[in-house]
C-alpha cells in the first residue's frame, strides 16, 4: 500500500468515526439516558467500535496498475502507421527525479510521531509510578481502611511527600496513594477516599483506564475519540461515586470531600485521581439526582436498539466513504497481455488486429548528417544507404507472408466479416507501398 493510498484511508477511517461517534451521542441524547454504569459500558462499546471499524467493513479495490508505473497501452491509444496498420506504441517509463519526500509521506510520518509521543509518556507515567510503588515507604492502612479490606482486595498504602491528591494503581500490586495531608482532612473525608480508591482497585478499573489511553493514543487525531474517553471517565468516576455512597451511607459528607479536593492538582498520570475540577459539577449532580438505575431487561432492549443503530451507521458511514484497498502491481508482460484484444471465438465478434513492426523489420535508424557527409543540393545531407537494407526488406516480406498464410487459416471460420477483409486490405496496401519502395530504390 502507498503512502498516498494509507493517507486517503486515514481520512476515510476519520470521517467514518465522526459519522458513528455524531451517531452515538444524538442515540443517547435522544433517549435521554442518564444511568452511569449503563453509559461507561456503552462509551466503551463506541471507542471499541471505532478501533475495530476497518475489519468490519468491505474495501473498495483501487485498478491495478503495471508495474515501474507504465500505462496500459489499449487500442484506442494507439495511432495509425503506414496504409492504415496500427503501430503499437511503445511507452517507456523512466523513473522521476524526486527533490523532496513525497506530501503524503509528511502526513503519515507527523501522524505516526504523534501517536508515538503519546505512548512514550504513557510507557513513562506507568515506569515512575512501578518506581514509586517498589521505592516509596509503605505505612500501615490507616483507621477507615480497616473496615473496607475485609472486603476489598488487600492493597498496600504509600503516602509521598510532594503528592496532593488521592489515586490509585497497579494490577498485580495494587497500591494508594494517599496525599500528604491525609491525616489533617475529617474522618468522614478520610473514609470517603479510602473506599474510593479501594473501589478502583476492586474492580480493575486501572488496567481499562490505560487501555483507553493506548487507543487515544492511536486515534490522538481524532477529537471524538478525547470526547469519548472523558465521557468514560466521568461515567466511571460517578458509578465509583454511587457505590462509595452506598457503602458509607453519607452523601453529604462524601460530596464536601469532592469539594475540599477540587482545589488540589491532579495526581501521578496515568494514575486516575480521585477528583478532576472539570468533572465536580456533574459528579455532585449525579449523586443528589434519583436513583435511576434499570432493570436488566430495559438495559438488554436499549443495549439492542442501540447496537442496531451503531450497526446502521457504520454500513452507511463504509458506504459514503469506503476504504480503498492496494492492488496487486501487474508485470509489464501482464499489462500487455491483458490490454491485448480477445481473439473471436463463438458469440464474439472479430476485433480489430493490431501489427506491430519492431525495430529490426524497419531497419536501422539513420544517423544524423554530420562532417564527412555529402550534403544534398538543398543544403541538407544524404544518410549513407546501409548495407542491410535488402536484408530487413526480405525479412518484412516474410513477415507479411505469414501474415498472409494466417489470415487464410483463420478465413473459414470468419467467413465474410469485415475485420478479416479490413486485415486483408491493410496487408495488401502494406505490399504494394513496399513494391513501391523497392521500385523507386531500384531506379536509383
Amino acid at each position: 500500500m502507498t503512502a498516498e493510498l494509507l493517507a486517503q484511508n486515514v481520512v476515510a477511517h476519520w470521517m467514518q468515526a465522526a459519522g458513528v461517534a455524531g451517531a452515538a451521542g444524538f442515540g443517547v441524547c435522544v433517549l435521554r439516558l442518564r444511568e452511569p454504569g449503563f453509559l461507561l459500558k456503552y462509551w466503551q462499546a463506541v471507542l471499541l467500535l471505532l478501533v475495530v471499524m476497518p475489519w468490519m467493513q468491505p474495501w473498495q479495490p483501487v485498478p491495478a496498475t503495471p508495474a515501474h508505473g507504465a500505462p496500459l497501452v489499449g487500442p484506442e491509444r494507439e495511432p495509425t502507421g503506414v496504409a492504415g496498420v496500427s503501430v503499437a506504441e511503445s511507452v517507456v517509463a523512466l523513473p522521476a527525479e524526486r527533490w523532496g519526500v513525497d506530501p503524503w509521506t509528511w502526513v503519515l510520518g507527523l501522524l505516526a510521531a504523534g501517536a508515538v509521543f503519546r505512548l512514550t509518556r504513557l510507557g513513562l507515567g506507568l515506569v515512575r509510578l512501578g518506581r514509586l510503588g517498589r521505592s516509596a515507604d509503605q505505612i500501615a492502612p490507616p483507621a477507615p481502611a480497616r473496615e473496607f479490606l475485609a472486603r476489598f482486595r488487600t492493597a498496600a498504602f504509600v503516602q509521598p511527600p510532594d503528592v496532593r491528591m488521592p489515586c490509585s494503581f497497579g494490577l498485580f500490586r495494587p497500591t494508594v496513594v494517599l496525599p500528604a495531608a491525609f491525616d489533617r482532612f475529617e474522618p468522614t473525608f478520610q473514609r470517603g477516599i479510602v473506599c474510593h480508591e479501594l473501589l478502583h482497585l476492586e474492580r480493575r478499573d486501572f488496567a481499562a483506564a490505560v487501555a483507553e489511553e493506548v487507543v487515544a493514543a492511536l486515534l490522538w487525531f481524532h477529537p471524538w475519540a478525547w470526547l469519548i474517553r472523558r465521557r468514560i471517565r466521568l461515567r466511571r468516576e460517578q458509578v465509583v461515586d454511587a457505590a462509595v455512597v452506598r457503602r458509607t451511607g453519607d452523601r453529604r459528607a462524601y460530596v464536601r470531600c469532592l469539594i475540599a479536593l477540587a482545589g488540589h492538582p491532579r495526581a501521578l498520570p496515568p494514575a486516575a485521581p480521585m477528583l478532576r475540577p472539570t468533572e465536580l459539577r456533574a459528579r455532585a449532580d449525579a449523586l443528589f439526582e434519583r436513583d435511576g438505575t434499570m432493570s436488566k431487561r430495559v438495559s438488554a432492549a436499549l443495549a439492542m436498539g442501540l447496537g442496531a443503530a451503531l450497526g446502521a451507521a457504520v454500513w452507511t458511514a463504509a458506504a459514503t466513504v469506503p476504504l480503498s484497498a492496494a492492488a496487486a502491481t501487474v508485470p509489464p508482460a501482464a499489462a500487455a497481455r491483458g490490454s491485448a484484444q480477445p481473439a473471436p471465438g463463438a458469440g464474439q465478434p472479430a476485433t480489430r488486429v493490431t501489427i506491430t513492426l519492431f525495430a529490426a523489420a524497419r531497419g536501422p535508424a539513420q544517423p544524423a548528417p554530420g562532417a564527412g557527409q555529402p550534403a544534398t543540393s538543398a543544403g541538407r545531407r544524404r544518410p549513407p544507404r546501409s548495407a542491410g537494407t535488402g536484408d530487413m526488406r526480405q525479412r518484412t516480406t516474410a513477415v507479411l507472408q505469414e501474415l498472409q498464410q494466417a489470415l487464410a487459416a483463420i478465413s473459414g471460420p470468419l467467413g465474410n466479416d469485415a475485420a478479416a477483409g479490413e486485415l486483408a486490405r491493410q496487408v495488401a496496401g502494406l505490399q504494394e507501398r513496399l513494391a513501391e519502395l523497392d521500385e523507386r530504390r531500384a531506379g536509383r
